[in-house]
């Protein structure tokens, strides 16, 4: 089911939750600190959205939540912890399918924008000056009882209020994970094992489910499909060559036709 567009040498793996209990623990002691300008992204393929789904938890009315409301809506919150601010987007996803998420809290001008598929879709100014900073454990794929089902991939978090061209940019392409400003980085290429690594090396390294070993709410490794701009290929195993944008090859297996749309 996903994607990119480089670095198609190697095989794209994403998480897909089962909107039970399923998450990411990624273990905080407090140093990412994304109290100023802040920019999450993220790929999302929800699969059952007739009730809300939680995305990312870094606190309700702290560092901030993403999450999808039953009707499509993406979701943020972030506050002081006396203050808080909300925005929703005015573009609902779709069962199914997966989109390519941003939102950018732009602390400087006080505002806050949804970006979806690189598109804007949404905004509004804000009060509250800061985010509170909090050292409770960060969730992917959860808050509390709230759990997301389907597929995330690609989750970053950037200490910048991104503009819509580096958005666009960057989001059909893997990350280096020395880029300026960028704070944390899951890709969940992992082959296998627990642990969830941070690709921009400051050290978030997380884990499936709630512990360094398997337990019921480890989400399951998927491989997934390259995406480029205006093209979808899906994977699995009959033998395929494919070619991107950049002129890098990939051999791919698959056990279905190979679709170009």
């Amino acid at each position: 089911d996903l994607k990119m567009a480089s670095n198609l040498n190697e095989e794209k793996r994403f998480l897909e939750f089962d909107g039970v209990d399923d998450r990411v623990t990624v273990p905080n002691d407090g140093s990412l600190n994304l109290t100023g300008d802040a920019t999450i992204e993220m790929w999302v393929k929800p699969e059952d959205i007739s009730v809300r789904r939680d995305l990312l938890l870094l606190d309700w009315n702290g560092e901030g939540m993403v999450g999808i409301w039953p009707n499509g809506t993406m979701v943020y919150y972030f506050g002081d912890q006396t203050n808080s601010a909300n925005l929703g987007s005015n573009q609902n996803l779709v069962e199914g399918e997966w989109s390519h998420v941003a939102i950018v809290r732009d602390q400087t001008n006080g505002t806050l924008t949804w970006y979806i598929n690189g598109q804007q879709a949404g905004t509004k100014n804000t009060s509250v000056q800061a985010a509170a900073s909090n050292t409770t454990d960060y969730r992917i794929g959860a808050s509390g009882s709230t759990v997301s089902k389907g597929g995330l991939d690609e989750v970053r978090i950037w200490k910048s209020a991104r503009t819509e061209q580096e958005i666009r940019e960057s989001m059909y392409n893997e990350l280096s994970g020395n880029e300026t400003h960028l704070a944390a980085y899951w890709n969940f290429n992992e082959l296998n094992g627990e642990t969830v690594r941070d690709m921009s090396n400051n050290g978030f390294d997380g884990v499936l489910g709630r512990y360094a070993y398997y337990d019921t709410k480890d989400p399951v490794r998927k491989l997934g499909e390259v995406i480029e701009e205006g093209h979808k290929r899906e994977l699995g195993n009959a033998n395929y060559e494919l070619s991107n944008h950049l002129g890098n090859v990939l051999s791919v297996v698959s056990d279905r036709k190979i679709l170009n749309e």
